[in-house]
Order: structure tokens, then C-alpha cells, then sequence
């Protein structure tokens, strides 16, 4: 049966803020909970306080990365996520409040 992980809320804070048709790019890592073959999920949800104004984001080019760092005949193994995050409302994104999810068989 599989194990599902689900971990947040990270909060970003674009410099600027993202303007609408810009992306921002997001690193979680090195990190072990990310080795072992597993699947990961990112969501992300634009908070404002601006009444009447839309605000929104999408998530896309999650990928995962595998780096050894290891010398000789010892493996060290790093694994870091990547994701992107763009602004698809009508207004600038100061917050994004992301959550990660993780299956492991």
C-alpha cells in the first residue's frame, strides 16, 4: 500500500511580487524525504487582502533532481524538488502559500 505525505503550508514571497503573466521558481532541498522513487505534488493557492480582486496562480515544471555528491566508491545521493509557480489573475501576487505531497510506494 502506498504512503501518502503531505507537507505545509511554505509561504513565498516573490520580491516585487509576481505580476500577472510572470512565474516564480521554487527549491525545496536537498532533502531525503524526496529519494526512495517516490511521486510529488505541488499546489499553491495566491493570498491577498484585497476585496474584488482576483488574484491566482498555477503550478508547473515540478521535477526532481538526483545528485551524487559522493567520492570514491561511496554514494551520497541528494534529491532536491523544483517547481514553478505563475500568475494567472488579474493582479499582482505578493503571497503564495504552497503545499508539497509525496507518495512512496
Amino acid at each position: 500500500m502506498a504512503t501518502i505525505l503531505h507537507w505545509g503550508p511554505y509561504y513565498f514571497y516573490p520580491p516585487g511580487g509576481m505580476p500577472v503573466g510572470g512565474a516564480y521558481n521554487v527549491v525545496w532541498g536537498p532533502d531525503d524525504r524526496f529519494g526512495g522513487g517516490c511521486t510529488v505534488n505541488v499546489s499553491g493557492t495566491p493570498l491577498t487582502h484585497l476585496r474584488n480582486t482576483l488574484v491566482a496562480v498555477w503550478v508547473s515544471d515540478m521535477s526532481l533532481a538526483a545528485t551524487d555528491i559522493g567520492h570514491g566508491d561511496i554514494d551520497n545521493v541528494q534529491h532536491t524538488l523544483y517547481a514553478t509557480f505563475g500568475n494567472s489573475g488579474l493582479d499582482v501576487v505578493n503571497t503564495i502559500n504552497a503545499w508539497v505531497t509525496i507518495t512512496k510506494p
